[in-house]
């Protein structure tokens, strides 16, 4: 690996960012995602061009596998706390929120929905008195939510801009017959996906709620946000491909749909979005 110099001030920078959000810094070892990190910053000759990259990373967020349960489970009692929900004595069913392109494919909301089995759902106080069904398949949809006295929760881990979520919403609309049956529960959403859900007449609830990592944050400088965006895909991206698993930290498309947002999971690896 090539040595690179930084000055004190990004060095220190970088620390502060991996201190703020508990990531390893491991100095001696030149494959951590500490050192390579630090390399890719060394590599940009211009200051404005270091400072976008520590800027989306200070606004980064990575939730990590084993800390989904927890940020289901919130989301849940916001679900089941809110008074827009009608759960008189009716039973929960689940089903992962996928595009209809992506049935039968690898996608991370089954992880989530594979979750409601968690045992610590049921050990929950506020959680622990609501029957969760996982559905197996779509076609029980029909009988569950047509003519059983249950309502249907739609889940995944990340909502962006929504375009995804709701083309997987619309599918099941044309098998429920109540649309006031149907919820979304996502671990974290963004603002703009929010909006898309809810347009349908579909309420959703989500543990972290999100702002767009460009636009939002240059929202009143739209010319200064689609530079940010061009800078990020053409020069930056293929230097920030820092891998963890089966995600990177940065890639071109996050630049293009603003989703500063990454989550990792253990049992199935799938694209958010």
């Amino acid at each position: 690996m090539r040595k690179v110099t930084l000055s004190s001030n990004y060095l220190g920078r970088i620390i502060q960012v991996f201190n703020d959000k508990h990531w390893n810094i491991a100095d001696e070892d030149d494959a951590s995602l500490f050192s390579r990190y630090c390399e890719r910053i060394g590599y940009l000759k211009e200051n404005d061009k270091k400072d976008l990259i520590l800027g989306l990373t200070e606004r980064y967020l990575w939730i990590q596998d084993n800390a989904y349960i927890e940020h289901l489970i919130s989301a849940l009692e916001r679900f089941v706390d809110s008074e827009e929900v009608n759960l008189n004595n009716r039973g929960i069913c689940v089903l992962p929120l996928v595009d209809p392109q992506n049935k039968g494919k690898p996608k991370s909301s089954y992880s989530v929905a594979y979750d409601f089995n968690n045992v610590k759902l049921r050990y929950n106080r506020k959680l622990a008195n609501y029957r969760f069904e996982v559905l197996s398949n779509e076609n029980d949809v029909v009988q569950k939510i047509n003519y059983e006295n249950n309502v249907l929760v739609l889940v995944d881990d990340f909502i962006g801009t929504g375009e995804t979520a709701v083309k997987g919403i619309n599918d099941i609309l044309s098998k429920v017959a109540d649309r006031n049956r149907i919820y979304v529960i996502a671990l974290v959403a963004q603002n703009v996906g929010i909006e898309a859900i809810e347009s349908l007449g579909i309420r959703i609830y989500a543990d972290v709620i999100r702002f767009k990592g460009i636009s939002d944050y240059y929202k009143d400088e739209e010319l200064l946000a689609e530079n940010a965006r061009k800078v990020f895909a053409s020069n930056l991206s293929d230097k920030f491909a820092v891998y963890s698993r089966e995600k990177m930290i940065f890639s071109s498309q996050a630049a293009t749909n603003d989703d500063i947002a990454t989550l990792i999971q253990n049992e199935i690896s799938g694209n958010t979005q």
